[in-house]
C-alpha cells in the first residue's frame, strides 16, 4: 500500500503546474519549483531567504509564459509589520 500510495504522489507532482523560484539549483532541488493550486509553507532560520524566495514566486506567477512565468495570480500574506516592499525592487 506504501508504494502505491508514492507512485500516485509521484503522479500528482509530476501532472502539477510549477512555479519557478528563479534559481535553477533551487529549482531542481524542488522538482522544478513550487507546485501551484496549493497552499505552500516556507520556514526556516532569521536571514535564510524566506521572504526573498516568497517574493520571487509571487512575481514569477504573473510573468507571462515567455518571460517564465504563468501568467496567473498570487496572495501573499505578511504577518509582520511593514512589508518589505524594498525587496521587490
Amino acid at each position: 500500500m506504501k508504494r502505491e500510495a508514492q507512485n500516485l504522489l509521484q503522479k500528482v507532482d509530476e501532472k502539477s503546474e510549477k512555479c519557478t523560484v528563479g534559481c535553477p539549483i533551487l529549482d531542481r532541488n524542488l522538482n522544478g519549483g513550487i507546485p501551484t493550486k496549493s497552499i505552500t509553507e516556507v520556514v526556516g532560520e532569521s536571514g535564510s531567504g524566506k521572504t526573498q524566495i516568497c517574493l520571487q514566486l509571487v512575481l514569477s506567477a504573473q510573468l507571462p509564459p515567455s518571460h517564465g512565468g504563468l501568467n496567473g495570480s498570487s496572495l501573499y500574506i505578511y504577518t509582520e509589520y511593514p512589508f518589505p516592499i524594498r525587496r521587490l525592487k
